[in-house]
This record gives structure tokens, C-alpha cells and sequence, in this order.
């Protein structure tokens, strides 16, 4: 199953090239920049700290820390069942999910300890607005989208009605709107939904072919 990941203000870009492996490519070039066997068993997520170090999920639920030039990776995280989401920013991990509906918040996010709850549905990844809204957009393979408030870990509102798997979320501004949420399904289905639970969601134009992530 192929995974990539892209790296903010940089032109990197990490693909999961193996069970175990991963190559990091220079979009403006094409070229390979650097790549990596892990002496660790298959991985299902990963993100990226800066352009020579990555996070991973394993199966079991641990995350690692690998940095390009070290041989053995580092023990940082474990999530009590599968790993299946991972949210990465600033050289930290702020969350993780599992899939069996479990999400983690990590100090890094709340601002004071680790909060866990659990939703209906594995989790299909975790995106963070924290320059506007400050809330957390969990995607769910329950056809849901959850977004909470992560100094409470309080559920704040769900969306559904999807027709497919939402694969990915993120913030969008409208001048004079404030902040839209943005969603994307496996079935290429997007639409934009506003912050008030009253005025519906704007159909936008679909893709082509299954969507497998959003940024």
C-alpha cells in the first residue's frame, strides 16, 4: 500500500515505498534525496519532522522516532491497539489513533496532560487548525468526521451524511466567513461545510478516481 506524506515549507516528499521502507523525493526535481530500511516490523503511518526525520506507527500500536542518519529508531509513543492516524507538527507528536476508535491527545496539544477518548469507527487521520479554530478534524471509516476541542478533549460537533469513507479534513478561510471545514472522501466526493450547524455544506467539484488523502 503505497503513503506519502508531504513536508510544509519544504519541497521533500515522503513516500512508503516497502513494508519497512521509505524514500523521501525532492518535488522540484524528482530526484531521490535520501532513503531507508527499518530494522522494525511493518509500519501503517508515518509523518514527517523535518526533511530527515519521520515518525512511525506500528502495527501494535508503537510509534517510532527515525532520524536518517541513525541506524535503530526511538521508542516515543504507544497507542493502546493498532496505530492507524498520526498528527506531527513543530518536531512533535500531538496525536494519535487507533483502529478501534481511539484517539490520543498528547500534552503538546491540550496543553497539560494526555486525554484519550474513543470514537465509533477506525480512525483515518487527525488534522489540526491551530492557527485559526484551534480544533481537531478526526476522520473516522464510520463515515464521520469529529471535531474537538483539544484543551477538553470535549466532542464540539460531528459531520455526516458522507457517502464514502472521509480520508482527510482541513480549514479553509472565506473572507468575511471565517473558517470552512473542508472534507474529502475515498469515493471523491468534497465538500465544504460551514462553522455554524445551521446553514448545510457546499458541494464542490468532485475529483477523479478514489481520493486516499487531503492537505
Amino acid at each position: 500500500e503505497l503513503k506519502v506524506a508531504a513536508l510544509e515549507g519544504s519541497d521533500a516528499v515522503f513516500v512508503r515505498s516497502g513494508l519497512n521502507a521509505l524514500k523521501v523525493i525532492d518535488a522540484s526535481t524528482g530526484e531521490l534525496m535520501w532513503e531507508r530500511t527499518f530494522p522494525i516490523q511493518e509500519y501503517k503511518v508515518f509523518d514527517a519532522l523535518n526533511e530527515t526525520e519521520v515518525i512511525l506507527g506500528l502495527r501494535g500500536g508503537e510509534f517510532y522516532h527515525l532520524k536518517r542518519d541513525v541506524e535503530r529508531p526511538d521508542l516515543v509513543s504507544n497507542h493502546v491497539g493498532n496505530a492507524s492516524a498520526l498528527l506531527v507538527r513543530d518536531g512533535e507528536v500531538l496525536a494519535t489513533g487507533g483502529d478501534d476508535g481511539s484517539v490520543q491527545l498528547h500534552p503538546a496539544l491540550t496543553g497539560h496532560t494526555d486525554a484519550w477518548f474513543v470514537l465509533d469507527g477506525a480512525v483515518a487521520s487527525i488534522t489540526y487548525d491551530h492557527g485559526g479554530t484551534g480544533l481537531v478534524a478526526v476522520t473516522t471509516w464510520d463515515r464521520t468526521i469529529a471535531l474537538i476541542r483539544p484543551e477538553t478533549a470535549c466532542v464540539e460537533r460531528i459531520l455526516t451524511g458522507f457517502d464514502a469513507i472521509p480520508v482527510g479534513a482541513s480549514f479553509s478561510a472565506r473572507s468575511g466567513e471565517g473558517p470552512w471545514r473542508v472534507a474529502a472522501t475515498a469515493g471523491a466526493e468534497l465538500s465544504s461545510h460551514a462553522p455554524t450547524d445551521h446553514d448545510g455544506r457546499v458541494e464542490l467539484t468532485p475529483a477523479r478516481g478514489d481520493l486516499v488523502s487531503l492537505g
